[in-house]
Parts: C-alpha cells; sequence; structure tokens
C-alpha cells in the first residue's frame, strides 16, 4: 500500500464495508421475526466479524499518511485483514446451516469440523508474510505491499464458504413448494452472480474493492430466499387449519405477542368488552374462558394452553389439542382448540392456534362411548354370568353324578353277597341318571333360547287336552308324594285351539312339576283353566293358574326367579335337586308364544303362579284330542318278533356301541358292527339285498359322518340296497338335527341317551312298513 491510490482504495473499501454492515445489521433487525433468538446469536457472531474486517480498514485509512507504521505493523493489519474476511464468509456460511437446519449444531460437528479446516488454512497464510514471501501477499523491504502467489487462496475460499451455504440453501429449497423454490433459485442464482461479477472485475482492476461489493449483494439475496421460506413455512401451518377454524392466531411463545388472521364472532366481542393496550397472548386466553367457557372446563383450558405447556410439548414433536364447552342459548356446546408449532419451531418459538366448534362431532363421540361402555357392561354381565354357570353346574352336575359313581362302586362290592341291596343301588342311580339327564337338556335348552334357535310351530289341540296330558305326566309324582293334584276348567267356551304342544307342555311340565316338587308330602295342588273375553273373534284369552301349599318364597327370591340359576336357600337346605333353570326357561318360552306369567308366594304357606295366553281358535273337532308322544305310550302290548332281524350298528363309542348291541341281541336280533360311516358305506355296498333289515346310523363319526353316510347310501345304484331304512341314533337331540338327518334320507330319528322301549318300538314300526 503506502500509495496515494493504495489510501483512495482503502478509503473505498471502507465505505463499502460500512455500506455491508449497515446492509446486514438491517437484516439481524429483520431476523428477529424471520429465524427466532437462536440463530439471533449467530447473526451477531457474523455482525461482529464483518464490522472486525471493516475495523482493519477504518485503521488503516486512519493511519495512512499519518503514521510512519514499520513493515511488521504492515504485515500484521494485512493478514488480519484476511483473515477476517475469511471469518466472516465462514460465519456466514454456519449462520445458513443453522437457519435450514435447526438441528446442525448438535448432529453435524464433524461436517463443522471439516469445514472449518480452510479457514484455518487462509489465517496460517496470511501470517505467513511474517516469515518468508511465498503467501497471500508480501511487504517488501521498503514496506510496499505485493500479492503474493496465494493471492487467489483468500477470494476462492471466502466464496468456497459462500457456495456452501448456497448449496445447502438449494438442497433444502428442492422439498419447498414450487412458488417458494422458483423465488430461492432466484435469489441464490443472484447471489453467484454478484460476487463472481465483482471478482473478476477486481481480477482485472486491481483494488476495486468489488469483491466485497458482491458478496453482500449476494447475502443480502440469500436472506432474502429465507424470509420467504420462513415466512412460507408459517403460512402453510396457518392453511392447515384455515379450512375448519373460526378463531386463528399465528403467537410467537417468546414474547407471547399474536397476530389475527381470522377472526370469530367471540374474538369481536372480546375487543369491545377490553378496549385494552398490549393484550397478549395469555390475557386473550384468560379473557376468552372468563367469558365464554363453562367454569368447570377453565381450569382444564388453561392448563392446555398455557405457554410452559405448549413449549414442552411441541419439543416433544406433539401437537396440543383441548376440548371444552361453551355457555350458549340452548344449553352448552363443544368446542376445540388446537396448537401447532412451527417448522422451525426450536429457533422461532411460532404457533399456530385455532379454535372450532366441534359440538356435532363431539356428541356423536359421546353417544359412541355410551354404546361402547353398555356393550362393555353387558360383555361383564356375560362373563359374570358365565362364571355363575361354571359354579352351578359344577355343583348340580356333581351331585347325581357323585350318586352314580358311588352307588355303583358300592354295587361291585355287594354284587356277590347282597343281590336286593344291588337292586336298590341300581333304582338310585337309574334316578340320579335321568336327573342328570333332566338338568342337561334344560341346559340345551336355555342354550337354544338365548341363541334364538327356538322356532314356535303351532298345532291343532283342545283345552282339556292339555289338561289331561298334565294329569299323565305329572300324577305318577304327585301320587308318590300323596299330593292331591287337582284340574279345574271355568268358562271354557272355545275348547279346539291351535298351539305350540311341545312347548306349552314342557312350561306346564316346569311349573306343576315345581309345585309337586317343593310341596310336603300330604299337600296339594289345583290347576285351573280358565277362559276369559277376547276381543278379537279369531283368539281366545286363557288364564292357567297354579296354586300349590309348599314351602313357598320371600319376596326378595320372586323379584329374581326368572334369572337364570336363581333358588331360593330354604329349597337347596331342604335337599330338593334343580339347576334353577327351569322357571327362565318358563319365562322365555312364554315370551316366545307371546303370553307373560306373575308369582305370588309367601314362604311357609305356598305359592301361586298365573299364566297368560292368547291362542288361536279353530272350528273343526279334533278326533285325537291331544297328541302324545311315542315314549309316553303304554306299552303293555304284545311284543313284535324281532328274531333274526339283521342290523348294521354303526357307532364310534364303544361303550355306547356295547349297550345297543347288548339291547338288540335281547330281543335276538343279528348284529353286526361299524366304527365310522365310511366303514358302514363300505359294508352296503358289499352286501347283498336282504342282508340288512336295517341301519343304526350314529350322526358324529370321524371319517364320514352319519349325514353324509346316509346321502351316499341313498345315492347307490342298486335300488334295494339304497333304500334300507336308516335310523339316526345320536347325541345331537336339536331340532334342527332331527332336520338334518330327515333331509340327508333318514327314516327315523332317536335322542341319546337312547330309552330301550322307543328304540325298540322305531325298530318294530321301521320293519313292519
Amino acid at each position: 500500500m503506502g500509495t496515494t491510490s493504495a489510501l483512495v482504495d482503502t478509503t473505498l473499501y471502507a465505505v463499502v464495508n460500512m455500506t455491508c454492515i449497515c446492509i446486514l445489521f438491517v437484516i439481524y433487525i429483520m431476523g428477529k421475526e424471520s429465524v427466532g433468538k437462536g440463530n439471533r446469536f449467530r447473526m451477531t457472531k457474523l455482525l461482529l466479524s464483518l464490522i472486525s474486517f471493516c475495523a482493519t480498514d477504518f485503521f488503516w485509512v486512519f493511519v495512512e499518511g499519518n503514521v510512519d507504521i514499520p513493515r511488521e505493523g504492515n504485515i500484521l493489519i494485512n493478514a488480519l485483514y484476511f483473515t477476517l474476511s475469511g471469518l466472516t464468509a465462514y460465519e456466514w456460511w454456519l449462520y445458513v446451516e443453522l437457519i435450514m437446519d435447526n438441528k446442525f449444531e448438535k448432529s453435524h460437528k464433524k461436517e463443522k469440523f471439516i469445514v472449518t479446516i480452510p479457514f484455518i488454512i487462509l489465517t496460517i497464510a496470511s501470517f505467513s508474510a511474517f516469515f518468508f514471501n511465498g503467501g497471500i501477499f508480501y511487504i517488501s523491504e521498503d514496506n510496499v505491499y505485493h500479492r503474493g502467489p496465494l493471492y487467489l487462496l483468500q477470494p476462492t475460499i471466502a466464496f468456497a464458504y459462500l457456495a456452501v451455504a448456497c448449496i445447502h440453501t438449494a438442497r433444502s429449497a428442492k422439498k419447498e413448494k414450487v412458488e417458494t423454490k422458483k423465488k430461492m433459485y432466484g435469489a441464490m442464482t443472484s447471489f453467484i452472480l454478484a460476487p463472481i461479477s465483482c471478482f473478476l472485475i477486481q481480477l482485472f482492476i486491481p483494488g476495486t474493492p468489488m469483491v466485497c461489493v458482491g458478496s453482500t449483494i449476494g447475502i443480502l439475496y440469500v436472506f432474502i430466499a429465507l424470509l420467504l421460506r420462513t415466512k412460507e413455512n408459517q403460512a402453510s401451518v396457518i392453511f392447515a387449519l384455515t379450512e375448519d377454524y373460526e378463531d386463528i392466531m399465528l403467537v410467537d411463545l417468546s414474547t407471547e405477542d399474536f397476530t389475527d388472521y381470522r377472526r370469530s364472532t367471540f374474538s369481536d366481542i372480546l375487543d369491545k368488552i377490553y378496549d385494552e393496550p398490549g393484550c397478549n397472548y395469555t390475557d386473550r386466553i384468560m379473557r376468552f374462558a372468563e367469558n365464554f367457557v363453562v367454569e368447570e372446563d377453565r381450569a382444564k383450558l388453561y392448563k392446555a394452553t398455557s405457554v410452559h405447556h405448549l413449549i414442552r410439548e411441541f419439543e416433544k414433536g406433539k401437537d396440543v389439542h383441548v376440548d371444552f364447552r361453551i355457555a350458549a342459548e340452548n344449553g352448552v356446546e363443544y368446542y376445540r382448540i388446537r396448537a401447532v408449532a412451527d417448522k422451525d419451531f426450536e429457533s422461532t418459538k411460532l404457533c399456530v392456534v385455532g379454535c372450532r366448534n366441534v359440538d356435532d362431532m363431539t356428541r356423536k363421540e359421546i353417544q359412541h362411548n355410551i354404546i361402547l361402555e353398555e356393550a362393555k357392561i353387558a360383555a361383564d354381565s356375560a362373563n359374570k354370568a358365565k362364571s355363575t354357570f361354571l359354579f352351578n353346574m359344577s355343583h348340580d352336575i356333581r351331585t347325581p353324578l357323585n350318586a352314580v359313581l358311588g352307588f355303583t362302586n358300592l354295587s361291585e362290592k355287594k354284587i356277590d353277597t347282597d343281590t336286593e341291596l344291588v337292586k336298590d343301588y341300581l333304582k338310585k342311580i337309574d334316578v340320579s341318571g335321568k336327573h342328570l339327564l333332566h338338568l342337561i337338556n334344560d341346559i340345551l335348552d336355555m342354550a337354544r333360547l338365548e341363541a334364538g334357535k327356538v322356532a314356535i310351530e303351532e298345532k291343532p289341540a283342545t283345552i282339556h287336552g292339555c289338561g289331561d296330558v298334565l294329569c299323565t305326566m305329572m300324577g305318577p309324582q304327585a301320587n308318590d308324594k300323596d299330593i292331591a293334584l287337582n284340574i279345574h276348567y271355568e268358562n271354557i267356551e272355545h275348547e279346539n285351539i291351535y298351539a305350540d304342544i311341545l312347548h306349552l307342555d314342557q312350561i306346564m311340565f316346569n311349573v306343576v312339576g315345581n309345585a309337586v316338587k317343593y310341596t310336603r308330602n300330604g299337600g296339594k295342588v289345583d290347576v285351573t283353566l280358565k277362559e276369559i273375553e277376547c276381543r278379537d273373534p279369531d283368539f281366545g284369552n286363557y288364564i292357567i293358574t297354579i296354586a300349590d301349599t309348599g314351602i313357598g318364597m320371600n319376596p326378595e327370591f320372586v323379584k329374581h326367579i326368572f334369572d337364570s340359576f336363581e333358588r331360593e336357600r330354604s329349597a337347596t337346605i331342604s335337599g330338593i335337586e334343580g339347576a334353577g333353570l327351569g322357571m327362565s326357561i318358563t319365562k322365555r318360552l312364554l315370551d316366545l308364544l307371546g303370553g307373560k306369567i306373575e308369582i305370588e308366594s309367601e314362604l311357609g304357606v305356598g305359592t301361586k303362579v298365573t299364566l297368560y295366553l292368547k291362542l288361536r281358535l279353530r272350528d273343526e273337532i279334533l278326533v285325537d284330542n291331544h297328541a302324545v308322544e311315542k315314549d309316553k305310550q303304554d306299552y303293555s302290548k304284545p311284543l313284535f318278533d324281532l328274531r333274526d332281524k339283521t342290523v348294521l350298528l354303526v357307532e364310534d363309542n364303544e361303550l355306547n356301541l356295547e349297550i345297543a348291541k347288548e339291547l338288540l341281541e335281547e330281543r335276538g336280533m343279528i348284529v353286526e358292527c361299524a366304527c365310522d360311516g365310511l366303514e358302514a358305506v363300505d359294508k352296503v355296498k358289499a352286501s347283498d339285498p336282504g342282508d340288512y333289515d336295517l341301519i343304526l346310523m350314529d350322526i358324529q363319526m370321524p371319517r364320514l359322518d352319519g349325514y353324509e353316510a346316509t346321502r351316499v347310501i341313498r345315492s347307490l345304484t342298486h335300488s334295494k340296497l339304497s333304500k334300507i331304512p336308516i335310523i339316526a341314533m345320536t347325541a345331537n337331540a336339536f331340532d334342527e338335527d332331527k332336520k338334518k338327518a330327515f333331509d340327508a334320507g333318514m327314516d327315523a330319528f332317536i335322542p341319546k341317551p337312547v330309552e330301550p322301549q322307543v328304540l325298540i318300538d322305531n325298530i318294530v314300526d321301521i320293519i313292519k312298513k
């Protein structure tokens, strides 16, 4: 330097650098709203480095021509000048990196160290002028400044730092929306062209301060691009809430300043009520809650929307929302406030807060939750009922089963010594077995009723016929206890009816059976069938009353008598057996028939049960007064000769096979066995017509079940073999199982456990045909 030209150049440098400082200071002030507190510190360092860079020029201008600086001082000032130019570029690169990625400080330490190396090289090269003349510059012995062979290292490193910042900005711009991307690319183009153009000018016109001017222009353009990006991020967050939210405001959580983007009636009312300057975000929330939100929800709203809570949740990467109620003209309405953080929240501390009406949606959710809660209660009740079922079944099944096993064991011990005692044991085994069967039937009936698989089937019947069957079914049991069972008829004007005889008999059997069961020896049971007036000419109203002189029930138990497995404690203590399902089944069957039941009872006095039925009338006279099932017929007639009749017994259970085989052979029948349906089909195919008089077919068997085996036999080409009579003998005892059997082509259906006389009668009927 040391010349007037150098002084002019240096003065021009100083002026240009002062201009750069002013521009950067403006950027610094604007950056308060765009990049947040965290990066303002980085921007402060950038500004200080540029001020230091310019200070060297000011110092040289001050001393040039006034102070005779020694050669070492001249070297020091120029070395600082070149070093500070690199430091300014380095700080600018770091500033851009931090804005584009606010996690850079933590996750890019290795990259940050690597990029620091050029700055270190530039510093060493600058201060090397103290030792030799081969660096960026050198000062001759006459104290004159000269460019060194590494002079281009200074602008190259400075541009390299700026280029890295530009590349990072370009990489980030690729993720932005199209409009923002174009603006950022345009800014970066100016950033690249301006300093390069100035640098080329400086190469040909030494001393022209164009590099600094070009760098400043580039810095300004890149900052504008960053500002556009920040504003675009804010706009995208705001846009995400604008469609559904009535109130929207942008909030700076560091200062609690807010800007309204959309205002609702609430905001207008608040402004009218509180015409005070300086209202911040917290004030707005407090006033809103006090004026509109129901008192019970205010604390929840304050907590969820507080500045500390929002900052804590946003730092976890979460959005915040809170539902609350607002007092309205017609009660309350549900609203929701939602807060969403800015994409660069760590540096900006900005968020968007919106408020919207969610009344319809919330009420639907509440209704849905009510349904779920009811379903849960129902499920819990079902689980409780299941537990009760298992508990009661464990007791009620084990009781008769214990008798069966116990008397069987006693019979084995006494079989050779006391025949009469063994016969008594066998009778008790029979009674316990029948009770166990009755219990199982009740359980199955209840399961079918709960599953909705009970169908109503009306058939012709008579009122007196119902009473006759009742005497037939319950007479022997009443006689055994010396109970007077009396049947009365009152005002029966319409004798002939249509009724579901099977289920009506079951209802009567359950109610009258309980009356006989719980009445002491020598007591009385009165059954009254009465017809009352009915306005519908096609129907008749009938009342059936069953009154006994039994042990009675307490009023509290009567309230739960139709619940499954409910039994009066006195009944249990008295040793009377029962699963507590009979009255529950009765109630459900009456519901299916369109009737109802009422119970009056007094403990120790007796019980009165009243049944109400509305039955369809018929005109024709029924010759057979009431359908009587085959297993209730009189079997005292002469036995049909079954000797030498051959039966194919298909059964996979060895014990059942042994029992059935013994029953058949007692009647002189020839029994051939098959262990499953497939073996039965093979035996029929290999037989000649007449080899088998009939087939007894189990249903559930391995390889081929009874239904499918029957279909195969019915499809045989030999007409006589395909028409062999087949009787289903199965533990599948439901009506739908019976229908499946007949649909498959079977001729009769016998449920297990098999009653010997029922089996023989069905065989006789089939063979007679």
